[in-house]
């Protein structure tokens, strides 16, 4: 297994994590919130082609421990994988 640090807010009071800041680097960029935006327009609902692969700053700062792994236990099963 192995460990990655989703988000913290470190000792000056911002906003820290690994995942968090390559998702705030993506947010920060207009075409790629652009790119969303269509994404989300042309596939409604909970398709997977509308979601941002990494997670949107705004969820990404209320994960805790359990949801994260109740979202890996319901979604990362051999049953539910398919090779593109």
């Amino acid at each position: 297994g192995f460990v990655t640090e989703i988000y913290h807010v470190d000792g000056e009071g911002k906003d820290a994590g690994v995942v968090y800041c390559e998702m705030q680097a993506v947010e920060n960029e207009a075409r790629n919130m652009a790119y969303l935006t269509m994404r989300k327009l042309l596939y409604p609902g909970k398709c997977g082609y509308g979601s941002e692969t990494g997670g949107v700053m705004a969820d990404i700062r209320t994960l805790t421990p359990d949801k994260i792994r109740d979202y890996h236990r319901e979604y990362y099963r051999p049953d539910n994988f398919s090779i593109v």
